[in-house]
């Protein structure tokens, strides 16, 4: 019984300082320096969110499907305005050139006098070799948009 009365105490006398300083806290203070502790207490966070964040592994690269079926206004507002494009007959070739890396986008006419589509995308080194379509897009499209 005296274990329950010391054990009932107990419980109050915390209830009591929780909730005492909860409300001293509420009750606001005349001091001016209480908003720059809390600016001070948010800056401290930011650390911590870049620590999260180099542990956030980077996302996978843009694939070059992505692009296709797009119109050339859609593929310009995601990779830019292209180096070159060439327009012959129901067919356009639009080329985006970052460093060394030089990605074509073929696009034809779904049907007569439509919208150009995206159909193929190829990706080549200056040199003309050959490079993953996904190493180039990387290149060209900004790691927000991926």
């Amino acid at each position: 019984m005296m274990f329950r009365f010391i054990n009932a105490r107990f419980v109050l006398l915390v209830l009591t300082t929780v909730l005492m300083t909860g409300c001293s806290s509420l009750g606001g203070s005349s001091d001016k320096t209480a908003a720059p502790d809390m600016l001070l207490l948010l800056d401290s966070a930011e650390p911590a969110k870049a620590e999260r964040a180099a542990l956030t592994p980077s996302p996978a690269r843009p694939e070059s499907g992505r692009l296709m079926g797009l119109t050339p206004t859609d593929v310009e507002s995601l990779l830019g305005k292209p180096s070159l494009v060439r327009v012959e007959m129901a067919a356009q070739v639009m080329q985006f050139v970052n460093g060394d890396c030089v990605l074509d986008v073929f696009m034809s006419e779904p049907q007569p006098g439509a919208q150009f589509r995206t159909q193929h995308v190829e990706a080549r080194d200056r040199d003309g070799k050959a490079l993953p379509e996904e190493q180039c897009l990387a290149v060209l499209i900004p790691q927000e948009l991926w």
